[in-house]
């Protein structure tokens, strides 16, 4: 999927919202990319491998130590990652200190299976089984979700008799509920790392500011500014107007 379905909130070491990197004193560096994790080095890496340089290592769930940081990961809401990390690196001579990370990557798109299944009143339906899809071809445009087991198909738009879909309805980036699931989930793990209670009461307190993946390397690109909001309040993605300008409106982004 396209960079611009995805969306990022994260926190750095001073509780600030930020751009979902995190770097230590080894030269590595940790970044939330789509709804995954990326650790790269430099000096770790090695030619022959799955990654390209300077690319070690790709984590989806679970608890790793690997190029001085140490990092748990977890599967959240909105098809997403929840992550947490530290470093523990010298100040001076004598002292060391914790420094930490945390956020969100996850699907900046509303969950169609089900928003689709709950207008039909099955919400008790809903589940890993459906899947969301699109056809596009000279006699057919449609946007469907679909059962694997049994093959029903629903089709919940169809631009032959609608107009054309607009993909700017289905934009909602990281939604409020899920910044507060993730501060749920940095609850249940029980932390007890020097200045971690500092610093997660800073997060919480902080201006949430999240930013579509997708806008975050177009902006770079031309030298701009990331366009951010706060959950709630997100604007569609770049690539949309993009999209729409190009004359291809029915497309998957």
């Amino acid at each position: 999927m396209a960079l611009s379905n995805w969306d990022t909130i994260a926190f750095n070491n001073d509780g600030e919202s930020c751009n979902g990197v995190f770097k230590n004193s080894m030269g590595s560096s940790l970044e939330i990319y789509k709804n995954w994790i990326y650790i790269r080095n430099e000096k770790m890496w090695r030619s022959g491998g799955s990654f390209v340089k300077p690319t070690i290592a790709q984590i989806n769930h679970g608890d790793i130590q690997v190029a001085g940081f140490d990092i748990t990961a977890a599967r959240g809401n909105q098809n997403g990652i929840f992550v947490f990390a530290s470093t523990f690196e010298k100040v001076t001579k004598d002292k060391y200190k914790y420094s930490y990370f945390g956020g969100i990557g996850c699907s900046g798109y509303k969950d169609k299976v089900e928003e689709v299944l709950k207008n039909l009143g099955r919400a008790s339906e809903i589940s890993d089984d459906w899947i969301s899809g699109s056809s596009h071809g000279p006699n057919v445009e449609i946007h469907f979700i679909e059962k694997f087991d049994t093959g029903e198909k629903i089709v919940y738009w169809d631009c032959k008799k609608q107009g054309p879909y607009d993909y700017n309805q289905d934009w909602v980036g990281v939604l409020s509920k899920t910044v507060d699931e993730y501060f749920s989930w940095l609850e249940s793990m029980d932390i007890c790392y020097e200045g971690f209670d500092e610093w997660f009461s800073k997060i919480k307190k902080s201006q949430k500011l999240r930013f579509n993946q997708g806008d975050a390397y177009i902006a770079s690109t031309l030298g701009m500014p990331v366009p951010v909001t706060k959950p709630g309040e997100v604007e569609h993605p770049i690539l949309h107007d993009l999209i729409q300008e190009s004359g291809v409106d029915n497309r998957e982004p």
